[in-house]
Parts: C-alpha cells; structure tokens; sequence
C-alpha cells in the first residue's frame, strides 16, 4: 500500500510539472509577446480565472503596460476572491511609475483586508522609502515583522 501511494503521488508530481501552462514558461524566458499570445488563448477559456488574470497582470507590468496593469489591477482589487498578491502587483506598478499617493491608498487598503501579510508591509515599507518617506518605511516594516514573522523581506528592508 505504501509503494502504491508513493508511485501515484510520483506520478501525479510528474504530470503538475507537465502540465506548467506553455506561456508562464515564456514569460521566465523573457519572450513575453508570445506569453501574453498563450495567455490570452487560455484566458478565452476562462475569462474570470484569478490566477490567470494575476498572470495577465504581472505580464503587463514586465512589458511595462502601466496603464493596462492598473486598469486590470484595479478590477481585480475590487473583487471579493482577490488575494494579497493582486494588491501587492497593484502596488508595485504605482511604484514603478512613482504614483506615491496611489500606491499609499493601495497598500493601505491591502494591508486592511490582509493585515498579516508579510509581503504588504515589505512593499508598502519599500514604497514609502523610495518616497523619501525612510522613518514611516521603517514602521511598516517593524510592523510586518510583528504580524508575519516568517517573512524575510521586513527584516531586511529593516537593517538596510
């Protein structure tokens, strides 16, 4: 029973990794016209997939689509099913195009629905520093450090 249990779960491992969608393949190979062709074809198939439409957003910010990224990151903030990392690849495309004031509401608003996340707080933090903001950056940190442990981001932007 065990070597049976070890075999299916060998061949289950084998066929996730199979089974890695084609354009998140090229997006890693740097190729991401032909990942966001993939991507859209995957995406007719189900339109309202978070997952895929997180994929869609992080594709247009490594294109540097600002404008699209914000479009679609926005809707997808709005939704009920929407995670921390939607919030947080929102906010790194205010960042990126030094929309301060934005990305402040953004991660705020993050960090209200996901108050121990680890990652928001790093971001937020790293967002406030490149503000010159460098004594409320510290506060978040020490903040995401108190409320998620685990993450190592905080501490490091913290003794940087």
């Amino acid at each position: 029973m065990r070597y049976l249990f070890l075999i299916i779960w060998s061949i289950l491992g084998l066929h996730a990794t199979a089974q890695q969608p084609e354009y998140k393949k090229l997006i890693m190979q740097g190729e991401y016209a032909a990942a966001e062709m993939q991507l859209e074809k995957v995406l007719a198939a189900a339109p309202n997939d978070l997952s895929l439409l997180k994929d869609k957003l992080f594709l247009q910010y490594l294109q540097r689509d600002f404008a699209g990224a914000i479009e679609l990151g926005k809707k997808l903030a709005e939704r009920t099913d929407a995670d921390f990392q939607v919030f947080q690849q929102l906010g790194l495309t205010y960042a990126a195009i030094a929309d301060y004031k934005e990305a402040d509401k953004l991660y705020l608003k993050g960090i209200q629905r996901f108050p121990t996340s680890g990652v928001l707080y790093a971001d937020y933090g790293a967002m406030l520093q490149a503000a010159g903001k460098k004594e409320e950056a510290i506060a978040q940190w020490e903040k995401g450090i108190s409320t998620d442990p685990n993450y190592p981001g905080n501490y490091f932007y913290a003794v940087k």
